[in-house]
């Protein structure tokens, strides 16, 4: 016990700030926080009792998940023995949260744990995954918000109640909304008409601000979410259950699908759409998930130390590598993401080396942003990947049917025992980048001029294939045209062509989507453009008469790169590939990568993570991976073949 029996009311408000007595057990007890009601209806004091409890035994309380909102302790918690000071975000939820007539038992971070002990805080995190899982229920606070917020919980009532209507039910709306997914795109379908009339006739506004409320951007609140037995949602004086919120989500899915509806805010609501799934997979579908799954999803939300971004995340993790990683607040969080990706690689898991996305040869310090001009702190080798940086461009691990470039051989992982900067993959370098085209403008995605350029760049790429094939036919003997639709979809493997193109339709039909979309942009190309140009009103047609291919192959295109080899083979590679890069296919990798030779002064940088030292060897060739591609003709274990034995070869990135 913290504290005394004495009844909270019947003392003195102490005004001494409240000393914390240590945890006996602090990987086996929790405090709980035991708040009373108030007073008087207008009492705005918040008085408690802190107690301990084994969780081992199941105590029974309720867990609160909210942001601290602003890092200013303003308001006070008073105990019998002392006040404890708390963020106004935090008191006035408890306010909304305490009971009239009872006490109510809850689990509070900053007042359940001491926060100015780190031993025990590392303790109690570890330990949080437990604690949410084990509450009675999780009370979401959201915050007092304002009008326009309090309009979008009407409307979110509303569309709940509707939700029927479109197809959609509590028990299993997301796996019901991808069944629809591939009707929304039939102008005929009723419900994809229904979808396209409410999503004109909704106040998305204030949707918007109801899920661009703090709480649901913050990297802590999905554990404590996802895990919970049971949910229920505050907004001031509102009371919203999870199903409520759950079918307003999977209608935002479906809007997101649609070919023509209004979408709600694509940031707000993707997020939101991650959260909300993970939580339903988790309970309803007994699903396991991996380190890599959860930090894709969630692992670029905000949070005050970059080290949560893993650290937040492994209460979610069943299965996989990354079970193992110590919770270690010493360490910087190079050395921590260096870990993560050597967790995966000497387990032969290459899936890590997909969520890299080019590289740089500085980051940014803990605390800054991505885009900072801020001291910039120690690199990352450029085969960890950055969780702090947003991906630019889809990972080729987004597909329906998987890649299979060198799944046949067994990975072959080498690691120095000096320099864990350095590790070596066994392989075959498949071709040398020749040209490369892409979109090098900064221009926003959602802007006519990007979808201009991007049509620009289709024709440019379509232009130099056809200069460079002097023959009737691909290297791999297949008919050039043929070759160039289907790369122009990926071999159709993205789950988008899938849904909206049909799941199998054959190479045939892909080169009659291509033939007939060129010939639709030169038709309506201004007659004052060249053939290199997309004019407005060749976009408008494009969009009108092929939106579905359209807007498969500009999505397919963000920060990416088409790229043409020596030997004539066309793929799409990471956004900074450039003519001179490498491309090579490691053992047991299901695509090939685009690697870049670095200079013996790129080597080693000067300042390394605390487990690092220089190589030795400085005369060895090393590379940087810049992620991963697409290279057609080599995507299904070819270079297993007799003939690549005599090229294979070890590659050393750094």
């Amino acid at each position: 016990m913290d504290t005394s029996n004495t009844p909270i009311a019947e003392t003195d408000m102490p005004i001494t700030p409240y000393e914390y007595q240590p945890i006996d057990d602090p990987k086996g007890k929790i405090r709980i926080l035991i708040l009373s009601p108030p007073a008087s209806s207008d009492d705005p004091e918040l008085r408690c009792n802190l107690t301990t409890a084994e969780i081992s035994d199941s105590p029974s309380y309720e867990a609160v998940s909210y942001c601290w909102g602003t890092e200013a302790l303003t308001e006070r918690v008073h105990l019998p023995n002392g006040t404890l000071a708390i963020t106004k975000n935090l008191a006035t939820g408890l306010r909304r949260l305490r009971c009239r007539d009872r006490p109510r038992h809850l689990w509070v971070d900053a007042v359940c744990i001491n926060q100015q002990d780190d031993q025990e805080k590392g303790h109690q995190v570890a330990f949080m995954a437990q604690i949410f899982r084990n509450a009675a229920c999780v009370l979401v606070w959201l915050g007092e918000g304002n009008a326009e917020i309090h309009a979008g919980i009407e409307t979110i009532r509303r569309l709940a109640e509707s939700a029927w209507k479109y197809g959609l039910s509590p028990d299993q709306p997301f796996f019901r909304a991808l069944q629809l997914t591939e009707k929304l795109w039939d102008k005929n379908n009723g419900i994809s008409a229904a979808l396209l009339r409410l999503s004109r006739d909704i106040d998305d506004t204030s949707l918007n601000a109801f899920f661009a409320q703090a709480w649901f951007d913050r990297l802590w609140i999905v554990q404590e979410f996802v895990l919970a037995s049971r949910v229920e949602i505050y907004n001031s004086h509102h009371l919203l259950s999870y199903e409520t919120v759950l079918l307003v989500v999977a209608l935002g899915l479906l809007f997101e699908r649609h070919p023509t509806a209004r979408r709600l805010s694509r940031t707000q609501i993707m997020k939101t759409i991650h959260l909300f799934k993970d939580r339903d997979n988790l309970h309803k579908d007994k699903r396991e998930f991996d380190l890599l799954e959860g930090l894709r999803s969630h692992g670029r939300r905000l949070c005050t130390l970059d080290l949560d971004r893993v650290y937040g995340t492994l209460a979610l993790v069943s299965k996989g590598p990354g079970l193992d990683l110590e919770i270690d607040y010493s360490i910087n969080v190079e050395t921590l993401f260096i870990r993560l990706a050597l967790e995966y690689l000497k387990n032969g898991n290459l899936e890590v080396l997909h969520h890299i996305r080019g590289y740089s040869k500085k980051i940014p310090t803990i605390g800054t942003s991505p885009s900072s001009d801020n001291v910039l702190g120690p690199t990352l080798p450029s085969w960890v990947p950055d969780w702090r940086n947003e991906p630019r461009g889809r990972s080729l691990l987004d597909i329906t049917l998987p890649f299979l470039a060198a799944t046949k051989l067994s990975p072959k992982v080498y690691f120095e025992n000096s320099n864990t900067y350095s590790v070596g993959f066994d392989g075959v370098c498949a071709d040398m980048v020749e040209i490369s085209i892409s979109l090098t403008e900064e221009i926003p995605l959602d802007s006519t001029l990007w979808a201009q350029r991007a049509v620009e760049s289709v024709q440019l790429f379509r232009n130099a294939f056809s200069s460079r094939t002097t023959t009737n036919s691909y290297p791999t003997g297949e008919d050039p045209k043929l070759a160039f639709a289907r790369c122009l979809l990926l071999d159709n493997r993205l789950p988008d062509s899938w849904l909206r193109l049909g799941r199998r339709i054959s190479p045939e039909a892909m080169l009659k989507m291509w033939e007939g979309w060129y010939e639709c942009l030169v038709d309506y190309n201004a007659p004052s453009h060249s053939n290199m140009e997309c004019s407005t009103v060749a976009l408008k047609a494009l969009v009108k008469e092929h939106w579905v291919y359209t807007s498969i192959i500009l999505n397919m295109i963000q920060w990416r790169t088409y790229i043409i080899t020596k030997s004539g083979y066309i793929g799409i590679g990471p956004g900074f590939a450039e003519a001179g890069d490498a491309i090579c296919i490691f053992d047991g990798a299901s695509t090939p990568f685009i690697l870049r030779k670095v200079s013996g002064n790129e080597l080693v940088p000067d300042e390394l993570p605390a487990t690092g030292q220089k190589d030795p060897n400085q005369d060895r060739e090393r590379w940087k991976i810049l992620g991963d591609c697409y290279l057609h003709g080599f995507m299904d274990n070819e270079v297993v073949g007799s003939e690549w034995q005599e090229k294979r070869r070890r590659f050393w990135l750094v």
